[in-house]
């Protein structure tokens, strides 16, 4: 019976005994039929847990001792396995397929490494033992944090420095980018340093150089950081703040348009100019006119009617605590003949002119209309002198009317006129005789008329032409 205990202590010792028996194959095949598999890669972050295992096949009985170890690829053991399960691969058969499994609670990137999978099972001439091929443990810590300093505000013209900081990343080997705008940064303008924690994990400060410029007043800037292993890339932004002097000043006129730094109004006027300047912070703007220090305070100036005494050089004075820039522009107001507070009376003569005017046309015309008209109306009418009688005085002058006869007749050989005349229309001429001597002291009277016969001549070429010709009265 001894005998037979000092062979298991034997067994026993053997299975513990970290040097690999005779006749193991480290490919995972043996001198005696066992089959076996591990996973080839196990990912896992850092602070997690992680679990080995690997399973075998081997012709045996169900009772049989087995022994299970993990070892790195130092060929150091590391931890027992937990126990080795085992069941028939067929009811009834002696083929047996076992299952063995090795957890890592808080695993740290220390553990990180090739873990080989061991089995031994002792017999009593010999013993079966089994390597697997290695389970590689590969670990990962995506950023806790990142951000980027300063944020502060930059001075333009000088050199600049932004620094992006990741923490508590793993593995080491990180890829870096830095972006200003949307344009990739050169890597000669890029530093990195890394520093290792205690816990294993690393720690980034990358530093991106380069001259500040006013043009770069508020374009964004990125730094980038990533590696294969990590589920995402993480990355932080900053926007540039870049103080700078006004660089420009602009004036722009609501009253008129200016011509070569000049802006000419007339007298009554309002004056309205607005100067604009860029620069961070915000340049304050100052109106300033000959020895008036301050004429007025604020972007725009305002004047409600100019007057003569206004012409002059204004000056727009724009300033911030880094730097300042001016614009002017000479004001010329002229007094103008028709300025807009005389139109009005102005108006109103010409109006009144023109009124004035049409009116008196009006009357002329009616005024020769109707005198025209009186006289196509007058009849003949034959004056005669006072008749002075003795002892009295002179005697008003009755009038002779005469009606004329108009001829049909032609003389023998003469052409019709050209334009015949309206012969049923009656002619009146007016008679007058002389009057008496005054030496007279009696007049003959008769009771018999007098007639005058007028012969009408005919038109000439000419249509409408009238005849001055007439006859002598006969007595």
């Amino acid at each position: 019976m001894r005998e037979w205990s000092w062979i298991a202590v034997l067994l026993l010792c053997m299975g513990w005994c970290p040097v690999p028996l005779l006749g193991t194959n480290k490919t995972g095949k043996s001198s005696t039929d066992v089959n076996g598999t591990q996973p080839a890669h196990i990912r896992a972050a850092v602070g997690g847990s992680v679990t080995l295992s690997c399973s075998f096949t081997y012709f045996g009985h169900i009772n049989d001792v087995r022994f299970e170890r993990f070892y790195t690829e130092n060929e150091t053991w590391t931890s027992i396995g937990d126990n080795v399960t085992c069941r028939p691969h067929v009811p009834k058969e002696a083929k047996l397929h076992c299952y063995s499994s090795l957890t890592i609670n808080n695993i740290r990137p220390e553990n990180e490494t090739i873990y080989y999978c061991a089995v031994k099972i002792p017999r009593a001439k010999g013993s079966i033992e089994w390597i697997g091929p290695g389970t590689n443990v590969s670990l990962y810590s995506d950023v806790s944090s990142i951000g980027i300093e300063p944020s502060s505000l930059l001075v333009s013209g000088s050199k600049g420095v932004l620094t992006c900081v990741a923490s508590r990343f793993y593995p080491r080997n990180v890829s870096v980018l830095w972006f200003h705008g949307e344009t990739p940064v050169r890597p000669g303008n890029v530093t990195n340093g890394i520093t290792k924690y205690r816990d294993g994990t690393f720690s980034l400060r990358s530093s991106y150089r380069f001259r500040a410029h006013a043009r770069d007043h508020g374009v964004r800037c990125r730094c980038q950081v990533s590696h294969p292993a990590w589920t995402c890339e993480r990355s932080a932004n900053v926007t540039l703040e870049i103080g700078y002097g006004p660089s420009s000043v602009n004036l722009t006129s609501d009253s008129g348009q200016m011509t070569q730094g000049s802006l000419r109004l007339p007298v009554g006027s309002p004056l309205s100019i607005t100067c604009m300047a860029d620069g961070n912070p915000r340049p304050e703007t100052l109106w300033v006119r000959g020895s008036v220090k301050a004429l007025h305070v604020g972007k725009t100036l305002q004047l409600d009617a100019v007057q003569e005494e206004h012409n002059g050089t204004y000056w727009c004075m724009a300033n911030n605590s880094f730097g300042e820039m001016n614009a002017s522009f000479t004001l010329l107001v002229f007094e103008s003949q028709a300025s807009p507070g005389s139109l009005g009376p102005v108006v109103i003569c010409l109006l009144g002119t023109v009124l004035m005017i049409l009116v008196g046309t009006s009357v002329c015309l009616l005024a020769k209309r109707m005198k025209r008209s009186q006289a196509q109306g007058r009849t003949d009418t034959i004056s005669d002198g006072a008749i002075s009688q003795e002892g009295q005085g002179a005697l008003p002058v009755d009038a002779f009317y005469s009606v004329l006869e108009i001829s049909n007749t032609r003389r023998k050989g003469q052409k019709p006129a050209p334009h015949a005349v309206d012969e049923s229309q009656l002619i009146y001429a007016d008679i007058r005789f002389p009057l008496a001597s005054r030496n007279q002291n009696t007049m003959e009277a008769t009771d018999s008329p007098i007639y005058s016969a007028v012969m009408r001549r005919e038109a000439g070429a000419h249509r409408g032409a009238r005849s001055n010709c007439q006859q002598k009265p006969e007595f």
